[in-house]
């Protein structure tokens, strides 16, 4: 029943869920990600040296090693949110897509340029260059928004979650439905809640309680 609710989970609960189930290499990790959003930066301006002639080779080979350490950090990161990639923070992901996707193209033109010319150094480099342009621009492509009512995936998602609501034992189903009702009773005897909300919500199946009445941001409910 949790896995099944988990796509209409808030992206703030997957937030503090990752922040309290964190590794003891996180710390590393957390410098790691810093470093490899600096990297595709420097590859550029090494490039940029030669492109405004401070420089007379551009350095293709360095800044190749410095965008293929940022694509492997950005990747190992990626793949693990394409795993749950319907809970993830799109406009987050593209935005930190940038970082890598920006610097490496323009670095990747200028390494293009420098080895036409015959004017740069390790040119084995380009291919990191070009790998971190891919990883940056990987997020617009693989990434996508919340399931709106209507579409095939929020179909999908609703219906995994109504089987996995039949296929719960009737004494779960009972016991959750005594502790919505209390609930709801102690909320009407505070006034915390306006009535025609509790009366919409005493409406609601089992499972359907968020989804309906406090949805995630940026999802419309089909039981609207």
């Amino acid at each position: 029943m949790r896995k099944a609710l988990a796509p209409f989970a808030p992206v703030e609960v997957w937030k503090d869920l990752a922040q309290k189930t964190a590794s003891r290499w996180g710390c590393l990790f957390a410098v790691l990600s810093i470093a490899s959003f600096v990297f595709p930066v420097l590859a550029l301006l090494l490039l940029l040296g030669w492109a405004f002639g401070a420089n007379d080779i551009a350095n293709v080979g360095y800044a190749g090693v410095l965008t293929v350490i940022a694509a492997a950090v950005s990747g190992s990161g990626i793949r693990d949110d394409i795993r749950r990639r319907d809970t993830s923070d799109v406009g987050t992901a593209r935005l930190l897509g940038l970082f890598h996707g920006v610097p490496s193209t323009l670095g990747l033109v200028l390494a293009v340029a420098a080895i036409v010319q015959g004017e740069a150094e390790g040119a084995i480099g380009i291919a990191g260059i070009a790998l971190d342009a891919a990883v940056g621009w990987i997020p617009f492509f693989v990434y996508r928004p919340p399931a709106h009512a209507g579409t095939a995936r929020w179909q999908r998602h609703l219906a995994r979650l109504e089987q996995a609501r039949d296929n719960m034992p009737e004494e779960e189903r009972t016991r959750v439905v005594e502790d919505l009702q209390m609930a709801f009773r102690e909320l009407e005897k505070r006034g915390l809640v306006p009535e025609q909300d509790l009366l919409r919500a005493r409406q609601q199946q089992v499972g359907m309680l968020g989804i309906v009445m406090a949805l995630r941001e940026g999802l419309k409910s089909a039981r609207d």
